[in-house]
């Protein structure tokens, strides 16, 4: 293939997607050990992985108008420039609360990489190669949710675990080779006017950070039964700071969000989606590996690998979803695939000490056939009717609630299986309770489901 500018920059999105989510998978099978290494608590040991997420969620609608102010090719240079000090500083530093502070900067480089890509697929991209892209890019996601924990899990055997944070340099070197050769010229040719006239909206940025930042920190501690009160307080605070940002965007000329993106029906509907997608999704993988180890007594490399089929399905069938929708429209691939999250989850609900791996596989293959389909058909539904100028917002949106329903998803799913089991899972683990958690997961993907039917493509 003949890397032209545009070339450069679609793989550099499809190479950021990749290191964005191997950062996050091979950082949390390092967590451990990381507690071992530091002599620290797990829920304190934690906050490395979540800082970063924190942070990124937080900063992606920022992230978002930036896209739209700027060039691709600067955006990728300060992101891989800001992933690379991050991951080499976090390798070196030995303080638990500098190392928190460098993850926080580096999850600005995570929104920055993360949201560029299908903003550059819907603002650069003829319609007709835009669902081919989107699926690629999300098979780009699959292989760093899959092999993360691999390579995590073999530098850990080998190494310290500090050098887990050293997997993704090599790969951010090469996302600069790749885009510091696009020129200005290539620049100039692509700017918009929509990317020319745009200011900075500084204060709504700031709103935007802390009403992101304060719901998702409250999410999080909500967990924690004795920081119950902190939690709430911290919610209110978020509901505030939203209703400042809404009303502070709706005055300015260039908002930091066009919140009348969400008067298109089907961007709207694909939004619910994906967060309904993530919380079922994420949540169940977050309560998956404590059946694997304590229900069937698997071991930590089996259950690794089982929790490699799901991904590595949605690697193989994202890029082909495109040639389905030639035949199949893409609301129908949505239904179909929340369909297949369903029927996943029911046979979820089936699992027990004595489920036959054989059975399990089975379920593993139906979820990523689901997210496979999905994936990339509701990111060309969501961002097709939008118009380019409002590609980054829109992907830093959509990207917005891809990142609530995982957090949610894991604070949902625990909390609804503590209340069930009404005991620490981490000791015992109830079967019954984890059954009637995934019949919930099964409603609710069911709800998504009818969301979809609700599209109109």
């Amino acid at each position: 293939m003949k890397f032209t500018n545009s070339n450069r920059i679609l793989w550099a999105g499809y190479l950021a997607a990749i290191m964005v989510l191997m950062d996050l998978t091979s950082v949390n099978i390092a967590m451990p050990s990381l507690s071992r290494n530091l002599g620290m608590e797990m829920n304190l040991i934690s906050w490395i992985l979540m800082i970063s997420m924190l942070s990124a969620t937080s900063f992606v609608l920022v992230a978002g108008k930036i896209t739209q102010k700027h060039y691709p090719k600067k955006i990728f240079i300060i992101g891989f420039i800001i992933f690379i000090i991050g991951n080499i500083l976090s390798w070196l530093v030995q303080d638990y609360y500098t190392l928190l502070m460098v993850r926080f900067v580096q999850g600005f480089g995570d929104s920055l990489l993360y949201v560029i890509g299908p903003a550059f697929i819907r603002q650069h991209l003829k319609e007709d190669k835009q669902h081919a892209a989107y699926g690629i890019w999300m098979a780009c996601t699959g292989i760093g949710i899959a092999f993360g924990p691999l390579l995590g899990g073999l530098i850990l055997q080998y190494l310290s675990p500090s050098y887990v944070f050293l997997i993704n340099v090599p790969f951010a070197i090469i996302g600069l080779v790749l885009v510091i050769p696009v020129g200005n010229q290539a620049q100039a040719q692509v700017q918009t006017q929509a990317q020319a006239q745009a200011q900075a909206d500084f204060k709504g940025a700031v709103l935007s950070f802390v009403f992101v930042g304060t719901f998702i920190l409250g999410l999080n501690l909500l967990s924690t039964t004795e920081l119950i009160t902190y939690a709430i307080s911290i919610l209110v605070v978020s509901i505030v700071f939203l209703l400042l940002f809404i009303r502070h965007i709706k005055k300015v000329e260039n908002p930091v969000f066009e919140i009348s993106l969400f008067k298109n029906m089907n961007f709207s509907l694909v939004a619910i989606g994906f967060f309904l997608f993530f919380l079922v999704n994420v949540g169940s993988r977050f309560l998956r590996p404590f059946y694997f180890e304590e229900s069937k007594l698997y071991s930590s490399l089996l259950s690794g690998w089982l929790m490699m089929i799901s991904p590595m399905l949605m690697l193989l069938i994202s890029p082909f979803s495109s040639k389905l929708s030639k035949s199949v429209k893409p609301k129908w691939i949505c239904v179909i695939a929340t369909l297949f999250l369903s029927v996943s989850m029911f046979m979820f609900s089936f699992w027990d000490q004595n489920t036959s791996i054989y059975f399990i596989i089975i379920s593993m293959i139906l979820l990523g056939i689901g997210m496979g389909l999905f994936y990339p058909t509701a990111s060309f539904i969501g961002m097709k009717d939008l118009d380019s100028k409002n590609s980054g917002m829109g992907s830093a949106a959509i990207s917005t609630a891809k990142s609530i329903g995982k957090l949610s998803g894991v604070l949902f799913f625990g909390l609804i299986f503590s209340l069930l089991s009404q005991i620490n899972y981490s000791d015992v683990f109830n079967a019954d309770a984890f059954q009637w958690t995934f019949i919930i997961a099964t409603s609710i993907a069911l709800i998504a489901t009818l969301i979809n039917l609700k599209i109109r493509v």
